[in-house]
């Protein structure tokens, strides 16, 4: 039993990821207001534990764990899930994090800044009637015809608008990717129907266009929030600009703005 005992001691001492313990503890936290989410579900997957629900502050501990990766998933009903990936070493056996979700109730795809009462949406809407002309080039219609049946309707875009974007703002993305989109800024200039380049002649029943060269945009990273939210804090000079999302190189949404 003894010598049992000295060799149990001995496995340990040369393999201490088997024996030695750590924890994972954090906070879920609303990413608009700042505050805990109460009754959140928080659960390592790919391991027995059963899942925490979290009270009003929020927090919650996994003790007496083993070193390794982790998975930790995050959510609740009718908000955003959160997925991360923690791994515990012996130099870090006890980590702490800081979890965020979203409410996604009457939140659609677009740009928003937090408050204190949660998503204020900047008021925008995406631009519509693009047309990628293969160079770089991309042209804006602000108004176009529809024809619907025997109907002809004029759909508007919203006029570029004064907005300075110079604080963190975030993007609600609906695609379904998990790919983190890229935020480009471009130049924008505004030009007559027969400026327009070829590649848009076929909306030239719209008197006036939006064209923006995205072979001199600016680059802005994102940063991961949750499932579909993401941060960007780009820099914005004066003028007419589009602030245009891609994703796996291929364009997703863009914004105009008017910045002064």
């Amino acid at each position: 039993m003894k010598k049992s005992l000295i060799a149990l001691v001995s496995l340990c001492g040369l393999a201490l990821v088997g024996c030695a313990k750590g924890s994972i503890e954090g906070t879920v936290v609303d990413i608009f207001t700042g505050k805990p989410v109460e009754g959140a579900k928080v659960q390592l997957k790919g391991t027995t534990l059963q899942p925490i629900t979290v009270d009003a502050t929020g927090a919650f501990s996994f003790p007496e764990l083993k070193i390794q990766k982790y998975d930790i998933v995050v959510g609740k009903q009718d908000w955003s899930k959160s997925n991360g990936e923690i791994v515990l070493t012996k130099e870090n056996a006890d980590q702490k994090t800081t979890i965020y979700i979203f409410n996604r109730k009457n939140i659609d795809g677009g740009l928003f800044l937090p408050s204190d009462s949660g998503a204020v949406r900047i008021p925008n809407s995406w631009v519509g009637f693009e047309v990628e002309c293969g160079n770089g080039t991309l042209a804006y219609a602000p108004t176009m015809k529809i024809k619907r049946g025997k109907e002809t309707k004029t759909s508007d875009m919203p006029a570029p608008m004064v907005q300075p974007l110079n604080n963190t703002y975030y993007l609600y993305d609906r695609s379904g990717s998990s790919a983190i989109p890229e935020l480009r800024v471009a130049p924008v200039k505004k030009v007559a129907a027969s400026e327009v380049p070829a590649c848009a002649a076929k909306n030239k029943d719209s008197k006036e266009f939006y064209v923006a060269d995205m072979n001199a945009a600016a680059t802005s990273a994102t940063t991961y929030k949750s499932t579909g939210l993401y941060e960007a804090s780009p820099s914005l000079v004066p003028g007419l600009q589009v602030l245009y999302f891609y994703q796996n190189g291929k364009p997703l949404k863009g914004y105009l703005f008017d910045v002064k």
